[in-house]
């Protein structure tokens, strides 16, 4: 299954999340900066998809991140 669409700003709620995969689909728009509210996140899988726009310079803030 591929998902398609955006990322929500609505997943930075889920400030306890660690993994965040969304590699490999057809995902587009922008990442939004919601997601440094996730503080525990440990990785983020996001090649393979058509976003715009840079990463969030916050996102150097979680500072458990180590996969992006």
């Amino acid at each position: 299954m591929q998902l398609r669409g955006i990322i929500y700003p609505s997943n930075g709620k889920l400030s306890r999340l660690q993994r965040l995969a969304f590699h490999h689909n057809s995902l587009h728009g922008t990442i939004p900066n919601e997601l440094t509210n996730c503080t525990e996140l440990r990785a983020l899988y996001l090649r393979g998809n058509y976003f715009q726009g840079g990463i969030p310079s916050n996102i150097g803030n979680l500072s458990y991140l180590n996969i992006l």
